[in-house]
């Protein structure tokens, strides 16, 4: 069998579905030797033979020199190029990422992570949500399965959207067994000085945006602040995302930038030093599609605060 991974999601600084993708072919190549495998990219810029991707046997990459916006538009409003015209033909295609690529031949399976774009209207603004909103209902009508990562997000699917349950798949996402051994002790010890962290912090691993409730952890470390003595700092590791200048208001307006340190974008490698020494992860999310930091946090020892709608108590 001949199958064919839109892996163009790793190309990037890797968030999510980017981690989604890339442990996908790294285990894939481990278990399945028999199958063929074409994965492709699209970008103008970035060239997969740069990077450090899985190589098998029975593993054929693409790298597709075209912009990813007029791609995504092309597919969207002409169907076309197919992917069989993109990588050659083939039996079954995986979309990872919500998309349905047209196709001449073969079965399609799509991976659906959550309805953030539908619950969460300004999330459209920065993530392409209008993007996947309009394309969603072409995903439903000619996928031959979908995979989703919680019976929350299968759930969303059904009442939202009208998809058949039938074809909804539910497989949980899982923690590759060697995060947890990763060690970075340099990386660490660096941004523990960069951030003026002791012994003793909180830990948030999250994108900057509404739906990540940080105005709620925001507000419980003032009152932290206010009405105990305690004085642990925290520490948020994430990328921005939308509407994240009010985060940054609040916490000038409440006083608390020697409470609240913000590290940014941290590389996955360094992520289980941070989860290990922090005394408590919080993951107060209004809503997920799964909640991959609530397992990430768990494997690494640390306890988690975290919501209980969506996924999150599937989860934890």
């Amino acid at each position: 069998m001949i199958i064919a991974l839109d892996v163009s999601s790793i190309l990037h600084s890797i968030t999510g579905i980017g981690h989604y993708t890339f442990n996908l072919i790294k285990r894939l190549g481990k278990l399945d030797q028999k199958n063929q495998y074409r994965l492709f990219s699209y970008s103008w810029k970035i060239r997969m033979k740069n990077l450090q991707v899985p190589q098998f046997s029975n593993y054929e990459y693409h790298d597709i020199k075209i912009p990813g916006k007029l791609l995504l538009n092309m597919w969207r409003y002409f169907r076309f190029p197919t992917v069989n015209r993109l990588v050659g033909d083939l039996d079954l295609f995986h979309s990872p990422n919500y998309l349905y690529q047209p196709q001449k031949r073969g079965k399609t399976v799509c991976t659906i992570h959550d309805l953030a774009f539908l619950k969460f209207p300004g999330y459209g603004e920065k993530y392409g949500g209008k993007y996947f909103a309009s394309v969603l209902p072409g995903t439903i009508k000619h996928a031959d399965a979908v995979i989703v990562d919680s019976e929350a997000t299968r759930n969303d699917l059904v009442e939202l959207v009208n998809m058949n349950e039938e074809l909804v798949n539910v497989i949980h996402l899982g923690i590759d067994p060697e995060f947890a051994n990763q060690k970075n002790h340099d990386g660490f010890n660096n941004i523990k000085n960069k951030l003026g962290l002791g012994k003793e912090y909180l830990l948030a691993v999250t994108t900057l945006e509404p739906r990540k409730n940080l105005d709620g952890i925001i507000q419980a470390m003032a009152i932290l602040k206010q009405e105990t003595n305690i004085n642990i700092p925290l520490v948020i590791c994430g990328g921005e995302g939308w509407e994240n200048e009010e985060i940054y208001n609040r916490v000038r307006q409440l006083k608390l930038e020697s409470n609240i340190r913000f590290a940014g974008y941290v590389e996955q490698d360094l992520l289980p030093e941070l989860y290990r020494h922090a005394s408590l992860t919080l993951f107060p999310s209004l809503y997920e599609g799964f909640g991959l930091p609530i397992l990430e946090s768990m494997v690494c020892g640390t306890p988690v605060i975290t919501s209980i709608v969506s996924s999150m108590p599937e989860i934890a």
